[in-house]
């Protein structure tokens, strides 16, 4: 229903109430000289605003809240509380958000960092999008899949992969599983016993062994670079960091190299001495990507290596744009 004041032409005002329809033929029966001042009524306009909130979240296609519910109602809530909600682990939050998005949400599309942020927000665990991009660069990468992302600084979108589905359900059932490999500690040498023994008994001391070196790069002989050259000249760098972030996004997504190693970097570096001049200290070259600039991060020995989220945003928001 809406009210429509009409000014006859002898002056006189009329106000009708009615549809639109109702109030135009009213008009031209009685001759309206101009079109009816149609009110919309207030809930019309609160109806239109939820419309299109709604429409919004259609749009957007992953209902969050949905996919929290689940999290506390589907069957394998008790296993998800005990092993997953309960524990520390963050790395095991972000999967578990990805096996439910997969297992019950078919028609869902693939999680996005800020998604599964929210989604454990909801369930009271405050995770921030970066340290979600972190928990899946540092130790999920393996157990996870990235939407194909051809768009210039589009969202990177996030689902599990059968290897991870595997790896979460041995999670459920309370298997102790890690995602990384612990190194094992070693154990005293014989020679150091007997250097001990020798030691207290004041006995003749064994002979120092050479201390061991710094770290020196090594040439990998046995990687793949195939495509390399062509990917590092679509995606041009300016400096050393940079041509970290686009020789481990190359190792990460063209090679599928799991574990990338100060070496895999300098046998990149070595494969384009052509293009990109050999760094003068190479070791340097690696801790101010990290330290500094905050692009990669790795473990001791340079081992382990992986780009954060900064690193991330570099590559999809400004090295993607340059001009090929």
């Amino acid at each position: 229903m809406a009210d429509a004041t009409i000014k006859l032409e002898n002056g006189t005002t009329i106000t009708v109430s009615g549809s639109a329809e109702e109030i135009a033929r009213v008009a031209m029966l009685y001759g309206g000289g101009s079109k009816p001042a149609t009110k919309s009524p207030r809930n019309n306009q609160q109806n239109s605003d939820k419309q299109t909130k709604a429409a919004d979240e259609l749009h957007e296609g992953v209902d969050l809240s949905q996919i929290a519910n689940t999290i506390n109602d589907c069957e394998e809530s008790e296993a998800l509380e005990e092993h997953v909600l309960d524990s520390n682990d963050a790395v095991n939050k972000v999967m578990m958000c990805l096996y439910i998005n997969d297992k019950y949400f078919d028609s869902n599309p693939a999680l996005t960092t800020g998604d599964i942020s929210k989604i454990l927000s909801q369930l009271g665990i405050p995770v921030s999008t970066s340290g979600v991009s972190l928990a899946i660069s540092r130790k999920a990468t393996r157990y996870v899949m990235k939407d194909n992302v051809t768009k210039k600084g589009a969202i990177i979108r996030y689902s599990i992969n059968r290897p991870g589905k595997k790896y979460f359900e041995d999670v459920l059932s309370g298997k102790k599983v890690m995602l990384a490999k612990a190194k094992p500690r070693k154990q005293p040498s014989k020679a150091a016993e007997t250097k001990t023994t020798n030691s207290v008994k004041g006995a003749t001391p064994v002979p120092k062994g050479k201390r061991s070196t710094a770290y020196k790069p090594k040439y990998n002989a046995t990687l793949d670079l195939h495509g390399l050259s062509k990917f590092a000249a679509t995606y041009k760098s300016n400096n050393n960091s940079e041509h970290l972030v686009v020789f481990l996004k190359f190792l990460a997504d063209e090679a599928n190299i799991e574990a990338i190693s100060g070496d895999d970097i300098y046998t990149c570096f070595t494969e384009l001495k052509s293009m990109i001049k050999l760094p003068g200290s190479f070791m340097d070259t690696l801790r101010n990507a990290q330290n500094r600039d905050h692009l990669i991060a790795y473990e001791r020995g340079f081992t382990d290596m992986t780009l954060t989220p900064k690193g991330e945003n570099l590559f999809n928001h400004d090295i993607v744009k340059r001009e090929k």
